[in-house]
């Protein structure tokens, strides 16, 4: 009988130990949930940001700003080659959970891509790097 108690109290002694479990893991969970969301928000704030300048780069540098998919920027510059104003050049940009910038196709390709986002990375000036990567855009035209 006392086998059978022991037996019972050990169960019951593992209920208690995997609902509290349970509940830590839920904890975590909701936890890294609350995290994820303010995460996702800062993005679309910063989505949101960029969009809003689309309109001074794009009447200034002639610069064309596109969303062709969720969490990714397209940046299609124009007006770069003397020879062909509407040739365009092209960068898409993708933005992580944890609000790094990427960039995932650069065409033509720019050997420096790397370095430049290496440094918006670093600094967060946004503006800075379209500049930079205009300039060498233009760059390869010489």
């Amino acid at each position: 009988m006392s086998r059978i108690l022991l037996d019972t109290q050990d169960k019951e002694k593992q209920k208690n130990d995997l609902i509290a479990s349970i509940q830590h893991l839920r904890e975590v969970q909701a936890t890294k949930k609350e995290l994820m969301i303010g995460q996702n928000k800062a993005n679309k704030d910063r989505v949101k940001t960029i969009q809003k300048s689309a309109g001074t780069f794009e009447s200034r540098l002639r610069l064309e700003i596109r969303k062709p998919q969720a969490e990714q920027l397209q940046f299609v510059f124009r007006n770069i080659n003397h020879k062909d104003i509407a040739c365009p050049y092209t960068f898409t940009l993708w933005l992580s959970a944890e609000g790094e910038y990427t960039v995932i196709s650069c065409d033509p390709p720019l050997e420096c891509m790397p370095q430049l986002e290496k440094k918006v990375r670093e600094t967060n000036n946004f503006s800075a790097f379209l500049a930079n990567v205009r300039k060498e855009f233009a760059a390869l035209n010489l």
